[in-house]
């Protein structure tokens, strides 16, 4: 009853985000050195050169090689209008940003290359995604959301007033 190619596009967006918010995961556990345990490890590759010689890298090519893709970037003229102008300029933006911000994260801390590089890579393919394609994804995202912390507000074992179980008899 649908149309194929939104729903593999919708279904690729929540994949690639779900591989962001794994890898993004991964360095805030791997931050967090005292916390250390044995059940979580990942191979460790210091990303302190490579990540920022590889955003300088991938700067340089991308000007030299497609220039007009960041001028009609920065330009607000469009065939697209309001809030889909948003949803296609704004990815890219994000992108940039992060790829900055995990840069320099990575220079300064030390961050191990596989994470920073699986979440730059889909957060990458995400940005290639239709503007259509973001708004109905943030749209799902909210409403998953809502829900999720619907049912978890009202369901949660802190809200109740008793304990979660009784003992039958002391040991």
């Amino acid at each position: 009853f649908m149309n194929l190619t939104p729903v593999t596009d919708l279904t690729s967006i929540g994949t690639l985000f779900a591989f962001v918010v794994v890898c993004g995961g991964i360095l805030v556990l791997d931050a967090r050195k005292e916390k250390r345990t044995a059940l979580f490890r990942v191979p460790y590759i210091n990303g302190k050169y490579i990540v920022p010689l590889l955003f300088i890298s991938a700067v340089i090519l991308s000007v030299a090689t497609n220039g007009n893709y960041w001028k009609d970037l920065m330009t607000m003229d469009s065939d697209q209008k309001g809030i889909m102008l948003l949803f296609a300029k704004l990815p890219p933006f994000v992108f940039l940003i992060t790829s900055i911000i995990l840069s320099y994260l990575s220079y300064r801390r030390d961050l191990s290359l596989i994470p920073v590089m699986g979440l730059l890579s889909c957060l990458f393919l995400m940005t290639k995604l239709e503007a259509s394609n973001w708004f109905w994804f943030l749209l799902w995202l909210a409403a998953g959301l809502v829900i999720y912390f619907g049912f978890s507000f009202r369901n949660s074992q802190l809200n109740r007033h008793e304990p979660p179980y009784q003992d039958a008899a002391p040991c």
